[in-house]
C-alpha cells in the first residue's frame, strides 16, 4: 500500500514550502488500487495545496 494520504499531505505541506524544493516524483496512482473512489482526486487536491 504505501503511506496514509493524511501522512502525506502532513508531510507534502512543508517540503514543498521549502524554497530548497527542486523537484517532486508521484511514481504511481492507480486508481484501481485506491481504498476509496474519492482517493485518487483527494490525492490531487492534496498534492495541488503542497505545490500551491
Amino acid at each position: 500500500m504505501g503511506l496514509p494520504l493524511d501522512a502525506v499531505a502532513a508531510v507534502l505541506a512543508p517540503l514543498c514550502a521549502d524554497p530548497g524544493l527542486r523537484g517532486l516524483c508521484v511514481t504511481e496512482v492507480d486508481p484501481d488500487h485506491a481504498p476509496g473512489p474519492e482517493d485518487v482526486a483527494r490525492l490531487v487536491d492534496v498534492l495541488t495545496a503542497a505545490l500551491g
